[in-house]
């Protein structure tokens, strides 16, 4: 099992990564018009695919996007894809995540400097739920080779995802 597969879909006792409260930069991630995610979606609460054409366990979870994203779709939870790399061009990024068959905007690292080095440890493909803002609400790391864990993963970080918005509104 390598760093890109999780054993297991317990996230909370995972640690590599950023954190809940952490802020990440978003000013640094720009779509294909070269906007900003605060810029987009204020106010919104924002799943953030974290993947990367070059990762090999992101082509295997194509089928755990699909099932997280039509999990969400009605939830007013929007869900948009990141990369931090500095790996390949922005039109091929945005090639990639085109692949998976859906609609939903691709946000690519755009800044000469790199990416925090929490965000750059964390596994890829992972999850973090944020605010527009950058805030992390929520964090959902990695995939597995197995389909049948990947559905249970996919559908835990829905759970997830919707009981911390839960929260949210209660608050």
């Amino acid at each position: 099992m390598t760093d890109y597969f999780v054993a297991s879909y317990d996230f909370s006792t995972y640690q590599k990564g950023p954190q809940a409260g952490d802020v990440i930069p978003v000013e640094n991630l720009k779509n294909r018009e070269r906007k900003e995610i605060s810029e987009v979606y204020q106010d919104k609460l924002i799943l953030l695919g974290i993947v990367d054409p070059e990762c090999g366990a992101c082509r295997v979870a194509k089928d755990q996007i699909a099932w997280i994203q039509e999990d969400i779709q009605a939830h007013d939870i929007v869900y948009v894809f990141a990369s931090f790399t500095h790996i390949g061009t922005e039109e091929e990024f945005f090639k990639y995540t085109d692949s998976f068959g859906f609609e939903a905007d691709s946000f690519k690292w755009t800044s000469p400097d790199p990416p925090p080095i929490s965000l750059k440890s964390f596994v890829v493909p992972s999850h973090l739920l944020m605010d527009s803002k950058g805030k992390i609400l929520g964090k959902f790391p990695g995939t597995n080779r197995d389909i049948a864990i990947r559905k249970r993963i996919a559908k835990q970080i829905t759970k997830e995802v919707l009981h911390i918005k839960e929260s949210l509104n209660s608050q």
